[in-house]
């Protein structure tokens, strides 16, 4: 999770009480202003400081006066911070005791707020608290991602790149991020969004913003450019690798930033169409096997699942090689992300087991009817029988349409029972992923489905009589579609 600190340059407040546990409570305050920017490591020991901080204050009988009042809300700015930072015991929960921290931190009335005005800085804790929502586990998502860009440009309205270059670039970062993130609305113009403010952001030079704040915005402009479907595919590829490899210099003292910047920089080469497609394909397995490497030292187990669904990808797209080991290779290692996949991640685990069932579709060397069956098994479980009827395709996760493409490929190819029967059940999961793929998420997988649906409508053609009428409409779409975007294809 980020590192982000308060930038709350603080003073003592004035006059000595007699208090003991007052006076042990501004101990506590001196030791986090050194904190100016923690590490990861610094969280366990900032989070018990302000704890035992506010239980102090709880403690000591009297009126809640501004200056006391100022105080819990300085400690449980912290506390957030310290939360917002940490793993354990559980992400979700402690995202959830955050944000309710920074709001009652902002909850600092402008009179209090006079009594000492150098004690908080709230446009920090408005950004901490973007941040919180940006990252947040629990409702509704698009809801969370619109509370964070919110508070962000409030923050981009009071500062600018000159006044306060450190705050402003995090604004920025985390405006990309919601962009990046955000399911609703068109996809290509969100990820431009996202592209325009991480640029922003990096107009703020590496020295002022820090190496990691640098580094993971070179990593997010490596993530988008890489998925980019405008202009040239090529050279978003070369964009994306020179990104990327810039944050892997920034990283070279954060192995655990690595993790990663190696999996992206395997996408990317993977995808490369410049240069020594053997070397390219070299450099891809490599990526991902260091990324695997790094992640195995880590006791969390999603950085090896991820690292482990990206060797998958690897082995199945790889040309160098004898094509039945490759295909064993896949599925190896895409049974490995299954077993590491947190089903809390539903979005996640359902791509690891959609890529199993694929790469058991795509295995040589396997028993075909057998590895069929073990897909079909596998797509059955992460499509979900009990989705709102009422909820739109379009706001479900695109997850879930390749899951329904591939179901409609397997069914199409390998289902057993009468043809027309599974023919038409094939059809129903094009249609379904066509519901998800609208034109504004997923033109391009969107196009691929309307190809296979118009293949089983053709073969349903032959056999019922129906079907062919749609199936041209569905042809005529896609080549319209690649005409308009024949600079992409």
């Amino acid at each position: 999770m980020r590192v982000l600190c308060l930038l709350a340059i603080c003073q003592v407040l004035t006059g000595q009480s007699p208090d003991a546990k007052l006076l042990r409570a501004r101990e506590i305050r001196l030791e986090l202003e050194g904190f100016q920017k923690p590490r990861l490591q610094d969280f366990p020991h900032i989070k018990a400081l302000a704890e035992e901080a506010l239980a102090l204050i709880d403690s000591v009988p009297g009126p809640q006066s501004p200056q006391r009042r100022l105080l819990t809300r300085f400690y449980q700015s912290w506390l957030g911070m310290a939360l917002l930072n940490l793993e354990e015991p559980d992400p979700a929960t402690n995202l959830e005791g955050a944000i309710h921290l920074f709001q009652e931190a902002l909850s600092v009335s402008g009179t209090e707020l006079l009594a000492v005005p150098s004690l908080m800085d709230r446009r920090a804790l408005k950004l901490n608290l973007a941040t919180a929502l940006q990252l947040r586990l629990r409702g509704p998502r698009e809801q969370n991602l619109d509370q964070a860009e919110r508070y962000s440009r409030e923050v981009l309205y009071e500062v600018n790149s000159k006044t306060d270059p450190y705050l402003w670039a995090g604004a920025q970062n985390l405006i990309g991020l919601v962009y990046q993130q955000r399911r609703r609305g068109n996809l290509e113009e969100n990820r431009e969004k996202a592209i325009r403010a991480f640029e922003m952001a990096q107009t703020v030079p590496v020295e002022v913003s820090g190496p990691d704040a640098f580094s993971r915005t070179e990593q997010n402009l490596g993530q988008l450019y890489e998925e980019r479907t405008v202009e040239g595919h090529a050279e978003n590829i070369e964009k994306s690798i020179a990104h990327l490899n810039r944050a892997r210099e920034l990283r070279a003292t954060m192995p655990d930033r690595l993790v990663r910047t190696d999996i992206s920089l395997s996408k990317s080469y993977l995808y490369r169409a410049y240069g020594d497609s053997k070397r390219n394909e070299e450099l891809a397995q490599r990526y991902a096997e260091e990324a695997l490497n790094q992640a195995a030292r880590r006791p969390d187990k999603t950085p090896r699942a991820r690292a482990e669904e990206q060797l998958c990808v690897v082995f199945k797209m790889k040309r160098q090689g004898e094509l039945a080991e490759n295909s064993a290779q896949a599925v190896m290692h895409c049974r490995a992300a299954v077993v590491l996949a947190d089903k809390r991640s539903r979005n996640f685990w359902t791509q690891v087991r959609t890529g199993l069932a694929e790469a058991y579709v795509n295995r040589v060397s396997g028993p075909r009817l057998e590895d069929a069956a073990s897909a079909i098994e596998l797509l059955q479980e992460v499509l979900p029988s009990d989705i709102d009827p009422k909820l739109p395709g379009g706001e479900l996760p695109l997850e879930l349409g390749e899951a329904h493409d591939l179901m409609g490929r397997v069914l199409s190819r390998f289902g057993k029972g009468e043809r027309t029967a599974t023919l038409q059940s094939a059809a129903q999961h094009f249609r379904a992923a066509l519901e998800i793929r609208t034109p504004e998420r997923d033109p391009i997988n969107r196009a691929s489905s309307r190809e296979h649906l118009a293949e089983v409508l053709m073969e349903l053609q032959r056999r019922t009589g129906k079907g062919s009428v749609e199936a041209i409409q569905l042809l005529e779409q896609n080549l319209t579609f690649y005409t308009d975007r024949k600079s992409v294809v």
